[in-house]
């Protein structure tokens, strides 16, 4: 009775451990409802996933209520969670009976499930940034909040190396940067906001993002959280979780632009996706600031004479926006104008690696400060804790941007089982294919690339302006949320944040040509070839994004075009089908 699921902070009314079959029942004073079914089955679906002894099981999710019609789910497959099955008070025993009947295996290869056993199984959930920031602040540590073995022990090594750097820099008084490298989904985002949350209550911590999406989910969940827990307003709540979450443009503008010369009420900022912080041109362009983000941040953390640190994530390949400074400007800074900071580094962001692109911190290995450097292992997380199901998919990707096949269909066919990609010409199936995998609570949404001007054409505006706290945190029921699969997220929307299940809709700016991408942008009445490899870097970027973003799952709508239309030009798209069957998705 009330097994807790820990993932969603909620609890199974009752679980039956019947030979092989696990039960999992949930009681409403009156009606079965849509939203009664989605929850049994959400908690047939975290058991399936996330729990030890419940992985391989046959698990049955009913809704037991006063009013309910009866209805006995089908099992999907040969194992994993039926459908929700509906009955009566007075009819729950027959109801077990015959979901017993139907499904128990005598000869099975899964043995009796013992209760003690089950109970003590490992349940290890992997949440998404949302979840994890509800949990975080909740007062659950970071190490519940990984699935595997692996990423907990990165994750704990992460924080542990983090922190005793930090304690380093308060006993020495000297500023101190600290770069948390990782590759894509591994976790860089909770680390930090586990940093921030787990500071010393006299050492004032802040998340910076220059992602304004993120910073304004990330906000709206938290006082959201904040004020079902407490007794504060939504409104309070709000005020009081900005303080922890803020956007870096504006943590700038009140100490450079307002207060130049006051020291920081912060000791410790964490700086999420530090290697997109602004150029010198683009800080000028915006807010005629001639320094560069890199040199901004580190002059007002240097003002702190008591240890000031920052801690900067840096993923790869995740530069999107026109001046973008990368992680070449960080060093270019440290070695010229901030030459008393420590820099405490991984080896992967000194060499460079596909986890950071291939960028380095410091242009040359000749300029590295050693005296200045501490090399540590563990700042590095290489374990993906956002596809759970393969960690395959981050390779699978980088093989497809790089144009070998080959590389795909190796890392395909580890993941294949696991990890579904598929792709169809067939919009309205793409959405039927959504709504029959994201089962439960599972979230869906259709993402596009702002670059992928002429899918305006099949209903998909990448223009149109979109609410993204609505998008990510609305019911499935409303028109504005990801769920209702009507309006699609740019990469500029969806950086940072992920959904269960994706549509991605292929757009013109990403075609094969001559064997390789044809990276493309739209101007005016036509598309043109871009050629500046900052810009060219963009393209892809955009679609490394995308194309990470689904935690179980994912399929590529590919527009048929029209032969009237020179803008959606067929042969194109059929050479992305063909492409694609070649790094082994499959058609549905």
């Amino acid at each position: 009775m009330e097994f807790e699921i820990p993932r969603r902070g909620g609890r199974i009314d009752a679980v039956l451990l019947i030979r092989d079959l696990i039960f999992v029942i949930e009681f409403k004073a009156t009606r079965a409802d849509k939203e009664a079914q989605r929850q049994a089955e959400d908690y047939g679906l975290e058991l399936l996933d996330f729990h030890e002894a419940s992985a391989g099981r046959r698990i049955l999710p009913i809704v037991c209520a006063k009013d309910a019609k009866l209805a006995i789910g089908k099992l999907i497959g040969s194992f994993g969670v039926a459908e929700v099955s509906c009955c009566r008070p007075d009819n729950l025993t027959s109801t077990v009976a015959a979901l017993f009947e139907l499904y128990h295996e005598p000869a099975s290869e899964r043995s009796e499930l013992l209760l003690e056993q089950w109970l003590s199984a490992p349940y290890a959930p992997t949440p998404t940034i949302i979840e994890a920031a509800r949990a975080l602040y909740a007062g659950h540590g970071v190490s519940a909040l990984s699935q595997s073995e692996a990423s907990r022990e990165h994750l704990e090594r992460s924080f542990l190396a983090i922190k005793q750097t930090m304690d380093r820099a308060f006993e020495s008084g000297e500023n101190t940067i600290i770069f948390l490298t990782g590759i894509p989904g591994a976790g860089k985002t909770l680390a930090g906001m586990n940093v921030v949350h787990h500071s010393p209550e006299l050492i004032k911590a802040a998340f910076l993002s220059g992602n304004g999406p993120l910073v304004s989910v990330l906000q709206e969940v938290l006082a959201e959280d904040l004020a079902k827990r407490t007794a504060v307003t939504r409104a309070e709540g709000r005020r009081q979780t900005r303080t922890l979450v803020q956007n870096v443009h504006r943590w700038l503008d009140e100490y450079v632009d307002q207060q130049p010369q006051r020291p920081p009420l912060e000791r410790v900022v964490v700086f999420d996706e530090a290697q997109r912080a602004w150029d010198r041109e683009q800080s000028k362009r915006k807010f005629q600031r001639d320094l560069s983000e890199p040199e901004m941040m580190l002059e007002v953390m240097g003002r702190r004479t008591d240890g000031g640190v920052i801690v900067a994530l840096v993923g790869g390949g995740q530069e999107i926006n026109t001046g973008e400074a990368g992680l070449s400007e960080w060093g270019r800074a440290l070695l010229e104008r901030f030459p008393n900071w420590q820099i405490a580094v991984s080896p992967q962001l000194l060499a460079g690696d596909a986890s950071t692109a291939g960028s380095c911190l410091f242009e040359s290995r000749d300029r590295i400060p050693s005296a200045r450097i501490t090399e540590i292992a563990d700042l590095h997380l290489q374990v993906s804790q956002r596809s759970f199901r393969s960690t395959a998919l981050t390779q699978w990707v980088e093989a497809v941007l790089a144009g070998d096949w080959k590389g795909a269909m190796l890392q395909m066919e580890q993941m294949s089982q696991h990890y579904p990609i598929v792709f169809t010409r067939d919009l309205e199936a793409a959405r039927e294919w959504l709504r029959q995998q994201s089962r439960g609570k599972r979230t869906r949404g259709l993402l596009a690339s702002s670059g992928a001007r002429r899918l305006r054409q099949y209903g998909i505006s990448v223009a149109e302006r979109v609410k993204e706290v609505d998008w990510f945190l609305k019911p499935a029921e409303d028109v504005r949320s990801s769920d209702f699969l009507e309006l699609a997220l740019s990469e500029f929307g969806v950086q940072g944040l992920e959904l269960d299940w994706a549509c991605l809709a292929w757009g013109g700016d990403l075609t094969p040509e001559n064997g390789q991408w044809d990276l493309r942008r739209f101007r005016g009445t036509r598309w043109e070839t871009v050629h500046k490899d900052q810009a060219r870097a963009y393209v892809l970027n955009r679609y490394r994004v995308l194309l990470t973003r689904a935690r179980e799952g994912m399929v590529l709508w590919i527009p048929p075009g029209d032969p009237r239309d020179p803008t959606r030009d067929p042969r194109r798209f059929d050479d992305v089908e063909r492409f694609l069957c070649d790094c082994g998705v499959r058609s549905i």
